[in-house]
């Protein structure tokens, strides 16, 4: 991929994340301020396509990322950002609070999932799994189906399951990891962000494969710093 398609492939996934609407070559030259033509944007969106970066709706004449172009985004384009400032201060004062274990983990999974719109899944090690923000994930414009909600559903009725096929997959646990679509154990329409923390605790997010990856890596990297 040259660089001109890395950055056309950038600003589509980040304005699909935000939109949650195929996007196309018009409007990716009047809102991200590109400096090709529509019709340059546009014929590489077409080679991206066929890269199997994009897919194209039947519905649309835009484009949405697939899983290989999100992977691709998040491996090789993602930089990390700082987060705000009131964030880390919050997560600081919960963390570091004076609290029994299991009550510090259920307001840090509260306040996670309140300002990402993901769920959050946290195990402490010894079979002591809380989650929370089911609604917030289901809120997703992903999930308006009835059937997709109940098969994800199934995945927090049975995450003590999951735990240990998580552990496997993830292997550093001193290391922030995302998993997308298939690669997910938990259900291939969603994607987590996950890392682990003392004595072989885990921290996960769940959202669509639409979640904001940038936010959450650099939220879930400053979580398991902190902890």
């Amino acid at each position: 991929m040259n660089k001109r398609q890395e950055e056309i492939l950038k600003f589509a996934i980040e304005k699909y994340i935000e939109s949650g609407e195929p996007i196309g070559s018009r409007f990716l030259v009047s809102k991200t301020g590109l400096k090709w033509s529509e019709a340059t944007v546009r014929n590489e969106l077409r080679v991206l396509e066929k890269s199997g970066y994009l897919g194209h709706p039947h519905t649309s004449a835009g484009r949405v990322p697939t899983e290989k172009g999100y992977r691709y985004y998040v491996e090789r384009i993602l930089k990390p950002i700082e987060i705000k400032k009131k964030i880390r201060e919050t997560l600081f004062e919960i963390i570091k609070a004076d609290l029994e274990i299991s009550k510090k983990i259920k307001t840090l999974g509260q306040y996670v999932s309140n300002i990402t719109g993901a769920a959050s899944i946290v195990s402490l090690g010894d079979n002591d799994i809380y989650f929370t923000g089911i609604s917030k994930l289901f809120s997703q414009p992903e999930f308006r189906d009835l059937e997709k909600i109940a098969d994800v559903s199934d995945v927090f009725d049975h995450c003590e399951e999951y735990i240990q096929d998580m552990h496997d997959l993830i292997g550093d646990m001193n290391k922030t990891h995302v998993l997308i679509g298939k690669n997910n154990p938990l259900d291939e329409m969603c994607s987590v962000v996950a890392s682990g923390f003392e004595n072989n605790g885990l921290f996960i997010l769940v959202g669509p494969t639409r979640m904001n990856y940038r936010d959450n890596i650099s939220l879930i990297n400053y979580i398991s710093n902190l902890m």
